[in-house]
């Protein structure tokens, strides 16, 4: 049976591992204030989907967004505000049981 495709990306396993192994630091701001000189080297963390996708050659260290305590979702006057720490979870919950559902079935 062929392995299902997402967007053009193999589901399940993948075949390589991708290692970020030139990090040699990780900053964890409290607010963006505190990231004021950006320089070579530098990638925001966030997801981490693309940044652990493919190789960083370049980047030695990591800025997690996580730090920041950005609220998951938030309803604005233009939509539903969706910031990159998100998580898929977060996007997306399980599906509750019936039986764990607060509202009663119709008799």
């Amino acid at each position: 049976m062929p392995t299902p495709a997402l967007h053009g990306i193999a589901a399940g396993r993948f075949r390589c591992k991708v290692n970020l192994n030139t990090i040699r630091g990780v900053k964890q701001p409290r607010s963006a204030d505190e990231v004021v000189k950006w320089r070579d080297g530098y990638a925001w963390l966030a997801g981490g989907t693309w940044l652990f996708s493919t190789p960083q050659i370049a980047t030695d260290t990591l800025i997690d967004l996580r730090s920041l305590r950005w609220p998951s979702l938030a309803a604005s006057n233009t939509g539903l505000d969706i910031p990159a720490t998100c998580t898929i979870a977060e996007l997306y919950p399980p599906a509750r049981s019936a039986s764990a559902s607060p509202r009663t079935a119709p008799r």
